[in-house]
């Protein structure tokens, strides 16, 4: 969002209402007030407040390459009356990221010129000392600064090895030329502030200045550059002969020999982090060292401990406690600032509030106190990752379990000799396991079949069949039992599909453990999320579940009811993939073709119904087939997914061949009433001719 009320938060878009301020969209203070100055403001700062005008309207409505245009013109109408060299490197950048398509970067590289332009800053250059020192930076979260050269090496050999071990090194083409084993610099930024060890992206860019000055990243792309870049720019990082190079230059200056420089401080940074290099996952191999890639959910709370050994984490396990507990009384939604929307998020003043109300503290300050505590430990964060907690109208989100396993995983092979990281480790590793902890397949299988205990799970009687069928939203949508889905899709939300892997679990991988797996990620989505694309968010989870219990012979032995049988081959009828259709047929027919018949103790009645429901069974599964044959998808989830709908699916979707089943994802409620229905399209009737 190109509107910020001052330049240091220039990129929240959301830290003060604009209207109580009286800024204009795209403006800050001090520029609204040499603006009402027309005696102090040259030409050229006048051409480019008005270019910022223009601009910003523009880049918020997502003309982002309009916006571009109209600043690099201006740009270039000012460039021989502005001496700074800066403003001619980022014409540079940005020319170079619009020929790659990359509007919205270029526009902030020209607004981040043109800010400096207005508001050259006074700051000093982001050194060690001043940096580690200032009251608002949050080197990794320490709640005390370090005291010495040594100990500033350390931390600062900390975040290397953090960046060493988090980002993906590929190979980027950087205008016509292809770079290997290179990561953006955004990318970097992006990181330190997502795991935040920098309270904004400023900050973070001047650490990686520090690093960039140490030559322990590298630049690629633009090898005659000043310093590091928040953007496309491409880095690398050095290999252990350059470090030790580095650190023999670094050794031989007077500088490096006195407490308090930046030289002494890169200086014992390098003595660490070429001890750390010596070790077997060194900095000799391709990949990053000290990766922690676990992927097992189950298996990976076994490894953290939750033990209490000191008061620092005591302290951060109350600092988890506090998160849990808060967390039901803030409303978080979907909000809107300036045309952009924040998802799942809160208003900083309106949680305190909460939290007030609540009596869960005695006073503001104390709410603010506590609120700030979870920010620096990572559990809360600002939308865009440019503020710690204020009482104010400021937009936060609850860190979720991805994010705080992406933090505990970048931290957990680091030397934790702050009390600081301590408290963070603990708080970090206990909110993980607040949102995990019910994930367990007992409870999610006595919510889906609604039993209360594991006798529940396999009854083959024909009334449990059909009421449980009827509870799954399988009939008329009012037999749903609503509240199963309210209690079982929270636990949705701590699940990432993309990283969510319980391979040789024997828990998850069990009977039992398929089908909790199957109910949630097939089932539950579907009927919590109906008419959004998080219904089919889970969807891969559910089919590898399906394909493991088949492979492990589960479908053919496993279960005593036909229920369950039909249970695990759901996730293959909702696929949109046509080999899985095919199995799925195959299958089902051959699972009816054994049950259907079966009549031994069974009454003439029950035989009916039997036959009755392998017969809409068999219906419904052949339908999502024939639909798959056909158009290869499922034009109803069209909408939700945000997929271009072809002529030929759009008869379909009006017609009267559509069936029961492919409207389930419709929108509902007032959402629903705003879709314009027109006549159906009696394609049934004009097929038949």
């Amino acid at each position: 969002i190109h509107s910020t009320p001052d330049q240091k938060q220039k990129r929240s878009g959301i830290a003060y209402p604009t209207a109580k301020l009286g800024l204009w969209a795209g403006g800050n203070m001090s520029n609204m007030k040499s603006a009402l100055s027309f005696r102090r403001v040259s030409p050229t700062k006048k051409k480019i407040n008005a270019a910022i005008k223009k601009g910003v309207t523009l880049f918020n409505n997502g003309r982002h390459d309009e916006c571009l245009d109209v600043y690099l013109q201006t740009a270039k109408e000012v460039q021989p009356d502005v001496r700074e060299s800066y403003l001619n490197y980022a014409i540079i950048d940005a020319e170079e990221l619009r020929a790659a398509g990359k509007h919205k970067d270029g526009a902030w590289v020209m607004r981040d010129a043109f800010n400096e332009i207005l508001e050259p800053s006074s700051k000093p250059e982001a050194t060690t000392a001043n940096m580690l020192h200032e009251d608002d930076s949050g080197w990794q979260d320490e709640r005390e600064a370090p005291q010495d050269d040594d100990e500033m090496g350390r931390a600062l050999s900390d975040v290397v090895e953090i960046l060493r071990a988090s980002i993906d090194l590929k190979t980027h083409n950087y205008i016509g030329k292809s770079h290997d084993e290179c990561f953006r610099g955004s990318e970097a930024v992006d990181l330190l502030t997502s795991l935040h060890l920098s309270p904004s992206r400023i900050h973070a860019t001047d650490k990686l200045a520090l690093l960039w000055r140490g030559e322990f990243i590298v630049s690629v792309s633009h090898k005659s550059e000043r310093s590091f870049h928040d953007g496309a720019r491409l880095y690398r990082f050095a290999s252990r002969a350059e470090l030790q190079s580095s650190h023999d230059r670094f050794a031989a200056l007077e500088n490096a020999k006195k407490e308090g420089t930046e030289e002494n401080c890169l200086l014992s940074t390098l003595n660490a982090a070429l001890d750390k290099s010596t070790k077997p996952t060194g900095l000799d191999g391709k990949r990053p060292f000290n990766s922690v890639l676990v992927k097992n959910p189950s298996k990976y709370l076994s490894q953290l401990s939750l033990d209490v050994q000191s008061k620092e984490q005591e302290e951060g396990r109350e600092i988890a406690d506090f998160c849990t507990e808060v967390e039901p009384l803030i409303e978080v939604s979907d909000r809107k600032y300036h045309l952009k929307t924040y998802e799942k998020c809160f208003v900083g003043s309106e949680a305190v509030s909460k939290i007030l109300e609540a009596k869960v503290v005695s006073s503001r300050e104390e709410a603010v106190s506590k609120m700030t505590e979870l920010v620096e430990a990572g559990l809360v964060y600002h939308v865009l990752e440019e503020h710690h907690f204020k009482d104010g109208p400021l937009f936060y989100k609850f860190s979720s379990t991805k994010e705080l396993k992406k933090s505990i995983d970048a931290i957990a092979n680091i030397h934790l000799s702050l009390s600081g990281d301590c408290a963070k480790y603990m708080a970090l590793i206990t909110r993980y396991h607040h949102l995990t902890c019910n994930l367990n397949i007992t409870s999610i299988l006595n919510d889906f079949y609604g039993c209360e205990d594991d006798s529940g799970w396999d009854i083959s009687d024909l009334d449990n069949w059909r009421n449980n069928m009827k509870r799954w939203g399988f009939g008329r949508r009012t037999d749903q039992d609503d509240s199963m889905v309210d209690r079982l899709s929270p636990l949705l939300l701590n699940v990432d599909p993309d990283t969510w892997d319980v391979s040789g679990d024997p828990e998850w991988e069990s009977p039992f453990g398929i089908l909790a797996q199957i109910a949630i990620f097939d089932q539950v989505s579907r009927s919590a999320f109906r008419g959004t694309p998080d219904a089919f968010k889970w969807d891969e989870l559910a089919k590898r579940a399906t394909k493991v219990a088949i492979k492990k012979g589960y479908f053919e032995s496993a279960y005593k009811s036909s229920l369950n049988r039909f249970v695990i081959l759901l996730p293959l009828e909702h696929s949109e993939s046509w080999e899985d259709q095919k199995l799925g047929v195959s299958l089902l027919l051959g699972m009816l073709s054994e049950i259907a018949v079966l009549d031994e103790g069974l009454s003439d009645y029950e035989i009916v119904k039997r036959l009755e429901f392998s017969k809409r069974l068999s219906v419904a599964f052949l339908e999502h087939a024939q639909v798959i044959a056909k158009f290869r998808r499922y034009p109803h989830r069209n909408r939700a997914l945000g997929r271009t709908t072809s002529l030929e699916e759009r008869i379909w979707l009006a017609s009267d061949l559509v069936p029961r089943w492919a409207k389930s994802q419709n929108p509902q409620g007032e959402e629903g009433k705003k879709v314009i229905k027109g006549p159906t399209i009696p394609l049934k009737r004009l097929t038949r001719r």
